[in-house]
């Protein structure tokens, strides 16, 4: 853990009676991301197999296509750029919650923790807390900034031969009418 903040940074959650209560969020444990990453595994498998449910149109079609979910999977982890889609979602930062609420807060679940990221203002919260625990991996993986929209790709059309003409003349009056080889 040399390159993470070993003190746990407070974080402030709003609770359900609209209050303000101070956390204490540790940085995540070798044995934590281990947990996280089987996590986004299991979750990966269960979401591609629903997705896909009462398409096959056999049972050999069906193994097939779990198996290469399954070895897929076992690519993910936590700061790969699947993973962090996987995990940026309610249930999955509820998971990065509890993992790091429970050490200082026995008490907490993943359900409690689920309980509170539901209540405004606090998803990003935990967000926050958990990329200030551990800048350098956020950092070195890419992927765990929020994706941009990418852009539509607008193609230009053609010049016509009157624009052709007219940028033929331009660029011979810059250059006091010598052939730029075009």
């Amino acid at each position: 853990m040399s390159a993470i903040a070993a003190s746990p940074l407070p974080i402030d959650f709003l609770e359900e009676d609209g209050q303000k209560h101070t956390y204490l969020f540790s940085p995540l444990s070798d044995k934590d991301f281990a947990t996280a990453d089987e996590w986004i595994r299991k979750r990966y498998i269960q979401d591609s197999m629903e997705a896909m449910e009462g398409r096959f149109k056999s049972d050999v079609a069906e193994a097939r296509y779990t198996a290469a979910i399954t070895r897929t999977s076992q690519g993910l982890q936590l700061l790969s750029q699947t993973g962090v889609s996987v995990i940026a979602t309610l249930d999955g930062m509820s998971l990065i919650a509890w993992l790091g609420l429970r050490g200082e807060h026995p008490e907490m679940t993943m359900e409690r923790a689920r309980a509170l990221l539901s209540l405004r203002g606090n998803l990003k919260e935990i967000n926050t807390t958990f990329k200030r625990s551990t800048p350098q991996l956020v950092e070195s993986a890419g992927g765990a900034q929020p994706q941009r929209k990418k852009r539509k790709v607008v193609k230009k059309k053609a010049p016509t031969k009157q624009k052709r003409a007219a940028s033929k003349k331009s660029r011979r009056k810059r250059t006091g009418g010598k052939s730029t080889g075009r």
